[in-house]
């Protein structure tokens, strides 16, 4: 069922961004204050952590293509992880917020600049939140990332922003300006008709037995049970030589054209954020036990996501990953032979 749920999911997800409301929770997000003894914007710092290792960097203010006002931040030198970080702010617990900043890099390879989201409860730091990173060199880029209830330590009560850069040579740099923390407002999701879920749970159900099908004739899907690193290989034959040898076997053309409609959908999910995933969905399930299944697929396909954005060739295999994991061995039995 969980496999269903995330179909019916990917196919629906859409829809408007968050929308920021009330005033800028961050201090000197533009970074036009400066201290006067530090000569650096005034509420935020440098630092590292000693569990990063052997880190260093520099961070200074910069009148160098600022994105807006006279100043921006500009980070340079950095060996291993270096932060520039805001001062805490406290959140209320029951709040969706949006973080958002413009980025801009010249970086080297392997190395990236990225937003963090740091949580803290009334006694201690509890973990971190990571925005996508940017890579490379690129002009002025938006990064934004919701802060969902749901997706916050359970204990969490403030919130320390910051801009890293994690780099091995050093040789490269980043700017960031405009930084703001917005409260938000999420988009409801628009109802579905009776008619779209029947659809949808239909071509999912189909989907499911005929992927079942398939992956009786193709063992090497049964082996791995959706690792996608592992299902990419087999003793060293890359998985499109494996797919072209069994897909000839496979009876009707009615999966291979369901597979091509899947991998539209997929595709769609797969270029939207994790505020959007994560807003849509809260629509979508009624019952609390599958939308405890819907969540936890849709977890693991943001963890995916992350990696196939790297990896467009190997998008098309995402969603057999993912069913090959969740074959119903029922169904299997009944139609394979």
């Amino acid at each position: 069922m969980s496999g269903i749920v995330l179909l019916c999911a990917l196919s629906a997800l859409a829809g408007e961004s968050a929308q920021p409301v009330g005033p800028n929770l961050l201090g000197n997000g533009d970074f036009e204050a400066v201290d006067s003894k530090t000569q650096m914007a005034s509420d935020w710092h440098g630092f590292s952590s000693r569990d990063w290792g052997d880190c260093a960097g520099t961070v200074k203010l910069s009148t160098e293509q600022p994105h807006g006002g006279q100043r921006c931040v500009e980070m340079s030198g950095v060996r291993t992880l270096y932060a520039f970080g805001s001062k805490r702010v406290s959140l209320d617990p029951k709040k969706a917020y949006l973080l958002r900043a413009w980025v801009r890099a010249e970086l080297q390879a392997g190395e990236r600049a990225f937003l963090v989201a740091s949580w803290f409860s009334e006694k201690s730091w509890l973990t971190t939140s990571e925005s996508r990173a940017a890579r490379g060199t690129r002009p002025w880029t938006f990064v934004e990332m919701a802060l969902l209830p749901e997706r916050r330590p359970k204990d969490a009560v403030a919130v320390q922003v910051s801009f890293r850069v994690a780099s091995e040579s050093g040789a490269g740099r980043a700017w960031v300006d405009d930084v703001s923390l917005h409260e938000c407002q999420l988009p409801e999701p628009e109802p579905w008709a009776k008619q779209e879920q029947r659809r949808l749970l239909d071509q999912a159900r189909e989907l499911l037995i005929e992927r079942a099908v398939w992956a009786e004739r193709l063992k090497t899907l049964q082996q791995r049970r959706g690792d996608l690193e592992r299902l990419l290989s087999e003793a060293g034959q890359p998985f499109d030589q494996l797919v072209a040898r069994h897909e000839a076997d496979v009876r009707g053309q009615r999966f291979l054209t369901q597979v091509a409609r899947a991998r539209s959908e997929v595709e769609a999910g797969l270029r939207l954020s994790d505020a959007d995933v994560k807003a849509q969905a809260q629509g979508l399930v009624e019952m609390p036990e599958l939308r405890r299944q819907c969540f936890a697929e849709l977890e693991k396909m943001l963890a995916l996501k992350r990696r196939l954005d790297a990896r467009p060739e190997l998008r098309r295999f995402y969603l057999w990953a993912q069913l090959a994991a969740l074959r119903p061995k029922s169904l299997a039995a009944r139609h394979a032979g």
